[in-house]
């Protein structure tokens, strides 16, 4: 007696992948600033536009009038931040996502007191 062929197992279908940068109709508020959240984690930070990024900020704060003194100006407005040592902190760490590199390149230039580099002006 020949035994019968298996049947063929019906493949599941594979789902699409998720976009955490989709934002469909009839999200709540909640729904919305988490997504939010998720899509901006899930970009990932482009290698060229990091050194290029970098390396032109290396070069404006070269050229930063108050740079030295920004590291300690002392009264009245007590600015102490060395941004060449906060950029080469930002070149040493490792990002997972473009909006965590550009939150900690747009800190480090948000310095108190200084309307010449900071947005806060």
């Amino acid at each position: 007696m020949q035994a019968s062929p298996s049947p063929t197992p019906t493949p599941t279908p594979t789902p699409p992948p998720t976009d955490p940068c989709t934002f469909p109709s009839g999200y709540s508020t909640t729904d919305v600033v988490a997504t939010l959240w998720a899509c901006f984690n899930a970009i990932p930070l482009d290698p060229a536009i990091r050194s290029t990024t970098i390396a032109e900020l290396r070069t404006l704060i070269d050229l930063y009038s108050f740079r030295d003194i920004s590291k300690a100006s002392g009264p009245p407005f007590n600015i102490a931040v060395d941004l060449s040592a906060g950029l080469d902190a930002i070149a040493a760490k490792t990002y997972t996502s473009d909006y965590a590199f550009h939150q900690d390149v747009w800190e480090l230039f948000q310095v108190r007191g200084d309307d010449f580099i900071s947005e806060e002006a």
